[in-house]
Formats: C-alpha cells, structure tokens, sequence
C-alpha cells in the first residue's frame, strides 16, 4: 500500500494515476474540506470516460499532516510514502503559515516514521530549496544553499522542510528526496503553473527573457515510484527535462492552444507594475495573488539545472518540454471550460 499525501494535488494526483495503472494500490489522506476537482479532472485525462471508476479504487482518508495522530492512524499498513502535501503562497502574509505546514507537516511526518517499519519514503522538495551557481554554470545536487534577504518565503520553507527529512534519514528512515524543475503538465486550469495556459488563451501579449528549468509532471511521478523501488537511500535528485526561456515557454504554449505568441517584451519597470496591479487586484477583489512579489526581480534571471545525477540510475529520457506543452494544450482545449 502507497501512501501519498497532498494526493489531491497535482504531482499528487498524477502520481496517483500511474500507481493505479501498475495495479499498485493507493491511499490519499487529505484535509475533509479538500476538494476532489483537481484529481477528477488529472484521472479524465489518464483514464478519459473510465476516470470516475478508477478514482474510486483510491482509498481515501481524512488526516492533517499538522496532526501527528491522523498521520500515525493513516500509516497503517503503509509501505512506501510519498510526501507531496506542501502549500504555495506567493503573499507574504501567507509566509507563517507556509512555514508551518511544508516544515512542521514535514517534521511531524518524520517524528512518526521514525517509530514506523515503511520500506521508504519519498520527498517532494523543489530546486527552489537549492543555492544559486556562479555565473555561466549549471545548478546541481551540490550547490549549496546560501541564507540571504532575496529568498522567497516559498524557497526557505521548502528548504527548512528537507532539513527535517535529512535529520529522519540520520536517524534511520529510509528516505529519497526529489527536487523537481518547474512541473508542466494537465491539472486544474486556473491554479499553479496550468494557470499560464489559461493567462495565454486569454492573449497574453508580454514576455521575459529569464531561464529556468522544466519537467513533465508525469515524469516526476515516474522517478518518484522508481527510486522508492530501488535499493537507494540518503540522496537527493534534481528532476528537470530542460532549461527553457519563459519566452520560448509562452510561446511553445500560444502554438499549442491557437492563439497569438507573446511579442512584447517585459522589462523590470513593466513587471513592478504587473506586481502591483496583481497586489491591488488581491487587495480590492479578494482574489489571489498570481505574480510573487519577487517576480519583478526573478523572471529576468537565469538558472539552470543539472539532471545528470538521476539520468545515471535510471536509463529513461525526460520528455521533451515541447511534447508535454503539446499534449497539455490538446488536454486544455479540451477541457478548460468544465
């Protein structure tokens, strides 16, 4: 039995789906106000008319990780962990809160494994949790993190909660930790990185010309059951296809969903302005932020990661960053409407 938390998400959901199609069994503990909409629409898209059957093969179960009790009674008969359940705010005021979810949560989930007999767990970080290269080199497993007034809250907590899983594994829990490149794929048209396909349908006229690294969310579910599998512990893997301009990504995406490429180029003035409107709309409308307040500052930078450590255990390509926009966008046109 796999047990995944954040499952209702959308790494989580997708993971969830390819668990099911190797006959593996799946439990999702989730808050009980969590919305299934999410995973409903991920399993439509792997299983098509057959999604609503095969979500009932998901067992279920109403726990926090915030709550060492509900994570005890819900490990039960677990044999391989797969921890997703991370929150996201791009507002700063959200920066306590997401603390104390993707460290304390992390935390509370170690504290109990360690008195567990699971073969493994397997932990979503994000290369945001990793340092910045010098100028001109890739990013690896190797750079380290450095403590300065320019990360966001979203890196440090991220950050802080691989420290606790790295205190598990120094006491015995068997653990990998994978720490996944932009994730791009099908999942909720109006939340995360699905929320562009949406922003460029609607005509997006404005791009950056910053890099960053990107992956099929499908294969980082695929490396996350492949590594719990393997006799490996006490690593660490950057997942990532390739390292792409935001340009090219917009782009790739207009070409996929019909719609006119972004042709204006955003300077850092016009992103600060972006940045503001973003706050004042959340201020005025109740709404939540898209654009961090670092993005002014970050989308013209360049980072790019390495995937050489995971491509030399496990011998399969990282899908094409232009393959998983195409299908995504088919998915999309689909779908958005629903």
């Amino acid at each position: 039995m796999n047990l995944i938390t954040g499952g209702t998400g959308f790494l989580g959901a997708h993971l969830a789906a390819l668990l099911l199609q190797q006959q593996q069994s799946v439990r999702i503990m989730k808050r009980s106000s969590s919305s299934l909409k999410e995973i409903s629409l991920i399993f439509q898209y792997h299983f098509g008319n057959d999604g609503a059957n095969m979500l009932k093969k998901i067992q279920f179960v109403d726990g926090s990780i915030m709550d060492p009790f509900d994570v005890e009674e819900n490990l039960k008969g677990i044999k391989y962990v797969f921890h997703c359940a991370a929150m996201v705010s791009f507002n700063p005021e959200d920066q306590k809160t997401m603390l104390k979810v993707n460290v304390g949560g992390t935390e509370n989930l170690v504290n109990v494994l360690l008195n567990s007999s699971i073969e493994k767990l397997c932990h979503v970080s994000s290369i945001a949790s990793l340092g910045r290269a010098p100028s001109n080199n890739m990013i690896t497993e190797s750079t380290l993190w450095e403590d300065h007034g320019q990360n966001s809250g979203y890196s440090i907590s991220k950050y802080k909660g691989e420290l606790e899983v790295w205190k598990g594994i120094a006491e015995g829990i068997p653990a990998v930790i994978v720490q996944p490149a932009v994730l791009l794929g099908p999942g909720q048209w109006n939340k995360g990185t699905c929320k562009l396909f949406s922003l460029v349908k609607s005509g997006l006229k404005y791009y950056t010309t910053g890099i960053n690294g990107y992956v099929d969310v499908e294969d980082v579910a695929d490396r996350m059951i492949t590594l719990t599998r393997m006799p490996i512990s006490a690593e660490r893997y950057i997942l990532v296809s390739e390292n792409v301009s935001y340009k090219e990504i917009l782009c790739e995406m207009a070409r996929g969903l019909n719609v006119k490429e972004p042709s204006v180029y955003a300077g850092y003035t016009i992103r600060k302005l972006v940045v503001t409107a973003d706050y004042l709309r959340s201020v005025f409308f109740r709404k939540d932020r898209t654009f961090s307040p670092d993005f002014a500052r970050l989308a013209g930078q360049v980072a790019e990661y390495d995937a050489s450590k995971i491509n030399s255990i496990i011998d399969r390509k990282f899908t094409p960053i232009s393959e998983c926009i195409k299908k995504t966008s088919l998915f999309f046109n689909q779908t958005h409407l629903i």
